[in-house]
């Protein structure tokens, strides 16, 4: 079984390489008032979701654009596929893929990827962060 840790690397690139081809090329559309949706953040979600269904199936999600899935697992994926849906669909470049991991309620595993900077930060509870693989401090 894949480590989470590399799932979530995973998960946070491939989804960031899907907002970069798609940046500049989608419109958006009003989820409610004042809150955007895109194309983007759906494919997005889609890949994340997909990337950690295969890798941990038995896994409870919550992600952000009406999808979720309580299988009453001790961990829970949290995904925000478009964290800047705004600047995103203005065509403003600042933007991440956010995505956390709760075990039994505490959060142990995070992670942000900016696909138009090609920065990767992730952090595990207990061994500090890291900036593209690298420690960061």
């Amino acid at each position: 079984m894949a480590s989470q840790k590399v799932v979530l690397r995973h998960a946070l690139l491939e989804s960031g390489a899907i907002l970069r081809r798609m940046f500049g090329k989608v419109k958006a559309s009003e989820k409610s008032r004042a809150n955007l949706l895109t194309e983007a953040d759906l494919e997005s979600q889609r890949s994340v979701l997909s990337i950690i269904g295969r890798a941990f199936p038995d896994h409870d999600v919550l992600a952000e654009e009406d999808h979720s899935s309580s299988r009453g697992s001790e961990f829970l994926w949290i995904v925000d596929p478009l964290d800047g849906t705004t600047n995103y669909a203005h065509g403003f470049p600042v933007f991440t893929v956010s995505i956390g991991l709760l075990r039994q309620g505490e959060p142990v595993l995070g992670g942000i990827y900016d696909p138009m900077s090609d920065e990767c930060f992730t952090a595990e509870k207990g061994k500090g962060a890291r900036l593209n693989a690298m420690p960061f401090t």
